[in-house]
């Protein structure tokens, strides 16, 4: 049932509505803490008036087990800006600080605002594409380490979404790249061309290639001077990568949180751009996923 909870969790906290049809920014900055940086979620239950027992740490590992390899996360950056990736879907906005008491407005999910996702929609014309009738509200702890969001009031559920500030560097992490791999040592963020789909006379698959792009900006690849790699897509993926004459290799070993006991002969390859900026993963049917150095 945790996990089901966890499900509804997610749904009813990215809850709220666009605050443009226009995609411009209505959101006004508010100073306060530093928040930038990388957060990652966790689950925690608790019952009104009680004690955690045994069967909500059980519980609480299994979600938080779940929210791992879904890769829930929340990225905040300058301006205020964040983007909160649940399911693998982005959602972009502006947020306002009050004390600890903190304010999301969603301003684009999958990359579409609310007049583009109800242009999409094959629904009739009438049906509403909407996020809820409330911004995301959240919590700063004290000591400004943790960030929880807020369900509805009238809602049941007993479990909470935290997130926490993650490290973007690994204690353990020792350089092991070459001399060539050194300057793909970093963070990447992928975008998809899907062109075939796009320019299909097929509403259905004008809609996917959209989609297809939306999720396509959540993703991330992290190279690591230990030449091992994180990707984050709908789901984790972990391995280790190389890289020579132009071709960046990724070798998976871990998914869904699972190691494979085995070296697995299942790779991915990638050719580096002219300009060493991005590297592409040509698919003659579904189009190019890229990934680019991310700046900073």
């Amino acid at each position: 049932m945790l996990l089901l909870s966890l499900g509804i969790l997610a749904v009813g906290c990215a809850k709220a509505p666009l605050s443009s049809s226009s995609g411009g920014s209505s959101t006004a900055i508010t100073d306060g803490p530093d928040l930038t940086g990388t957060w990652a979620a966790e689950v925690s239950s608790h019952h009104r008036g009680k004690s955690k027992d045994a069967g909500d740490a059980i519980g609480d590992a299994l979600a938080n087990a779940f929210v791992g390899a879904m890769n829930f996360k929340m990225r905040i950056s300058e301006g205020n800006a964040f983007r909160l990736i649940i399911f693998g879907m982005p959602i972009d906005g502006h947020y306002t600080v009050s004390g600890q008491h903190l304010v999301f407005t969603p301003e684009k999910f999958m990359n579409k605002t609310q007049a583009q996702l109800k242009a999409m929609s094959s629904e009739p014309s009438d049906s509403k594409v909407s996020f809820g009738k409330q911004p995301m509200e959240a919590e700063l702890s004290e000591d400004g380490s943790a960030i929880t969001l807020h369900k509805d009031h009238d809602s049941s559920d007993d479990t909470d979404l935290v997130f926490r500030r993650s490290s973007d560097n690994d204690e353990a992490a020792k350089e092991s790249v070459k001399s060539e791999e050194k300057n793909f040592v970093g963070r990447w963020t992928g975008s998809a061309d899907m062109s075939a789909m796009a320019n299909s006379s097929d509403k259905d698959e004008r809609n996917k290639a959209e989609m297809g792009k939306g999720f396509a900006q959540a993703f991330e690849l992290d190279l690591k001077e230990d030449n091992t790699f994180n990707l984050d897509m709908i789901i984790n993926v972990q391995g280790t990568w190389s890289y020579a004459n132009g071709t960046l290799t990724l070798r998976p070993n871990k998914a869904f949180g699972i190691s494979s006991d085995s070296d697995s002969s299942t790779t991915m390859s990638l050719s580096l751009s002219p300009d060493q900026k991005s590297f592409k993963l040509i698919d003659g049917k579904n189009g190019t996923l890229t990934f680019t150095k991310a700046e900073g």
